[in-house]
């Protein structure tokens, strides 16, 4: 395809601040990943240690010059510790929510207790009281256990082994048919548990100590209409600060500062009229502001007279139409497609010397010698090549 072309060039300086980009972007998503991690204790320091030394393997790209490599894997880089901070977030968030059941379900159990005990004029110990009361306690498990342990005599044979065993597994022992305490299963109190759980994780235990309150409280509340709607408000009321605490963790694209960019565009315009010139285009000083004000030039080439490359387009955006034209309306049209299949050689030779310099030229679309009859350039002044030049070819 020798014909009119949109190529796209990306130079050496431009590759360079993207890669910078992609490091500040992944040096940010390692910093998350670490202390997010950190604090719901679902990372571990070989983990981080893995991480890091993937970080200075990507760094190594830029030394080498890998651009491609370095495009394509730190963006795989941040995906994964994405995903994976999602994946870890939503096991510590499971095991909130576990967690949340259980305690209730000590909470219920210790209730049933301390009714046995106190049936039997045993003193009931002030954990297990904390415990039905809804207070936190260290070790749920070891309260309804020393609890349990108090309503079995040792007459009723059991070791001490059969009650360490008790103790561990929380069986039911003889004499207490009211330790199978039923949950009561409530599906508003399950959204808020998870809810709840997933701000824990993301906040930390201090700052959800509130709502914890809240939500006990209106458990304490006697199961009718109005305890529901406390509970749907409840819910409504997390959803909206998950929403809110969702949207400030969304990492913002970073917008290319208008002066970068035209410092960028004016990289490229130098990067293709010194190409032309080493080429033996004629590239007069002037023409980069001309290209840049009118939107296009035309580089002549002593050899080919009659003929020139026509460069239009926005460098800015980095897409650039380039196409053969004539300069003249009394030339022999003949020469036309051959003029276009030189230029073919000249195009392949410009993307090699801007590889050699860092910089990157592709095609992007690009049509065959003799599609389109060559457009008469501007330069010749007549209202033919006013109109045509109005279009951008097809």
């Amino acid at each position: 395809m020798s014909g009119p072309k949109v190529v796209r060039i990306v130079t050496r300086e431009e590759i360079m601040a993207i890669c910078e980009n992609l490091f500040r972007q992944l040096d940010q998503s390692i910093a998350t990943w670490t202390s997010e991690g950190q604090r719901m204790e679902e990372l571990s320091d070989a983990e981080i240690a893995s991480t890091l030394l993937r970080r200075k393997e990507l760094g190594d790209l830029l030394t080498r010059d890998a651009f491609a490599d370095l495009q394509k894997n730190v963006p795989d880089e941040m995906a994964f510790l994405h995903a994976d901070l999602e994946r870890r977030r939503q096991h510590s968030v499971e095991k909130l929510v576990q967690a949340r059941k259980r305690r209730r379900q000590g909470q219920i159990n210790a209730s049933t207790l301390i009714g046995t005990l106190e049936s039997r004029g045993v003193v009931v110990p002030a954990e297990l009281r904390a415990l039905a009361s809804g207070e936190e306690v260290i070790d749920t498990d070891a309260v309804l256990a020393q609890g349990l342990a108090m309503l079995t005599p040792k007459a009723n044979g059991l070791t001490s082994a059969q009650q360490e065993h008790a103790k561990r597994l929380m069986i039911e022992v003889p004499e207490i048919d009211a330790w199978k305490a039923v949950t009561i299963e409530n599906p508003r109190i399950e959204r808020i548990d998870h809810q709840i759980a997933e701000l824990q994780s993301l906040l930390g235990a201090e700052q959800t100590a509130a709502l914890n309150e809240r939500l006990r409280t209106i458990e304490t509340m006697p199961f009718d209409a109005h305890q529901q709607l406390q509970l749907d408000s409840m819910i409504i009321d997390l959803a909206a600060t998950l929403k809110e605490m969702r949207a400030q963790r969304a990492v913002p694209a970073e917008v290319t500062p208008v002066a970068t960019e035209e410092r960028f565009a004016e990289a490229r315009r130098k990067a293709i009229l010194n190409g032309l010139a080493q080429l033996g285009y004629e590239v007069h000083e002037g023409m980069e502001t001309a290209w840049a004000n009118d939107g296009q030039i035309v580089a002549k080439k002593p050899s080919l007279p009659g003929y020139g490359v026509e460069i239009g387009g926005q460098a800015r955006t980095g897409r650039i139409q380039v196409r053969t034209v004539a300069v003249t309306a009394d030339r022999d049209t003949r020469r036309d497609k051959d003029v276009e299949t030189l230029w073919c050689g000249d195009f392949s030779r410009l993307q090699e010397l801007l590889a050699e310099q860092g910089d990157n030229l592709v095609i992007e679309r690009a049509l065959g010698v003799g599609t389109v009859p060559l457009k008469l350039s501007l330069d010749t002044r007549t209202a033919e090549s006013l109109e045509s030049n109005c279009r951008t070819f097809p």
